[in-house]
């Protein structure tokens, strides 16, 4: 049939890029990397939740989007003692990372989270060396999974040992999580020294990397406008790529939005709003190295509406398109490789059936 042609075409190819990319992320982390991410919430009185992220990383990530229906058994990776295990109570959609992992996504209960780097990561939580072993490679889809609040994923997630996992033998997964809800509700969840921290407040509506997040709080209010009246072209802002600028710049950003007058306005305002990184602009010098994260794609959508904007830019690609989440929630698995060049408008009837990162992970898999 042409889905099973599609599908087996996607698959073939999807095995390729891995072997690929996984080969370009070893030889990139043997002379060390750096990732920039940026998070960006904004709510509104009359047309709910509006989330804007950017993916910049210094190397290829191929990344998919995936739709997951609910009623699916996974399992933890990894060799850690009880590993925790689960059923999906949730669909879902998630982008993916390198065919291990997956950065952002959104449930259909309206929670959102986000995974970005973060250098002050640790090795695990000590909140409860007793509880159910999290590898952190899963920690988006667990928490899609498992939690429709912000509230209950928080308490869910404390009480695991969560652990980093790796991306390639000589690269963890180091960051940490921004989790959202349709109420507003946020929560930033950092594991440092061992210690399981969530910041958790409405207020919390920007994300970026390293420092901690108490350093980009208190930041913040060094810089901060002093009045409403300083909200305007001439206040002297930060401009520059480091997490420090990005955070400054997406807050003032954020803060200085009028509210949106319709659903896709508020899309386009957000969006407009997101700090990102010029291809080719070096962020920071590894070892001599003068490292590029670039932002790759912009992700956006509202916790109500449930459709996803995405912007490819990166290498010979150069994309714009949309996904309705909640015409695709019928009960199966469906993928989309999200760098294809042809890829415009609304590409919801372009998903193949079948699953991408979360098979590997699938407890009931024969």
């Amino acid at each position: 049939s042409v889905i099973l042609t599609a599908k087996r075409a996607y698959n073939e190819r999807r095995i390729i890029m891995h072997m690929v990319y996984k080969l370009v992320l070893l030889l990139l982390v043997s002379i060390g990397t750096a990732q920039a991410c940026t998070k960006l919430v904004w709510t509104t009185p009359e047309h709910g939740v509006f989330i804007a992220r950017s993916e910049d990383f210094d190397f290829p990530t191929a990344p998919t989007i995936e739709i997951r229906a609910s009623g699916q058994h996974y399992l933890s990776p990894g060799d850690a003692p009880n590993s925790a295990q689960w059923t999906s109570k949730y669909a879902s959609l998630m982008i993916t990372l390198l065919a291990d992992t997956a950065v952002e996504g959104f449930n259909e209960a309206g929670l959102s989270i986000s995974a970005l780097s973060l250098n002050e990561d640790s090795d695990e939580t000590t909140t409860d060396p007793n509880g159910e072993s999290l590898n952190n490679l899963v920690i988006v889809p667990y928490v899609l999974d498992n939690f429709s609040s912000v509230g209950a994923a928080v308490a869910g997630l404390e009480k695991l040992r969560i652990y980093r996992g790796n991306l390639s033998p000589t690269m963890k997964a180091e960051g940490h999580y921004a989790i959202q809800d349709a109420s507003g509700d946020s929560a930033i969840i950092e594991i440092v020294n061992g210690v399981f921290k969530a910041y958790h407040s409405k207020a919390f509506n920007v994300v970026t990397n390293s420092p901690t997040y108490d350093f980009h709080l208190a930041n913040w209010e060094r810089n901060r406008p002093n009045s409403p009246a300083d909200y305007t072209g001439a206040h002297p802002l930060p401009g520059n790529t480091t997490s420090e600028q990005r955070y400054i710049r997406g807050k003032y950003m954020l803060e200085a939005l009028d509210d949106p007058t319709s659903h896709i306005n508020g899309i386009i305002k957000i969006n407009s709003a997101l700090p990102v990184v010029p291809i080719g602009m070096v962020g920071q010098v590894i070892d001599g190295r003068p490292m590029t994260s670039a932002t790759q794609y912009t992700a956006t959508y509202n916790l109500s509406e449930q459709v996803l904007f995405i912007r490819y830019q990166y290498e010979d690609v150069f994309t714009q398109y949309h996904v309705d989440f909640k015409s695709l929630n019928d009960g199966g698995n469906y993928i989309l490789d999200a760098t294809q060049p042809n890829l415009a408008g609304d590409v919801t009837s372009a998903f193949v059936e079948g699953s991408h990162i979360m098979e590997q992970y699938r407890a009931d898999a024969t």
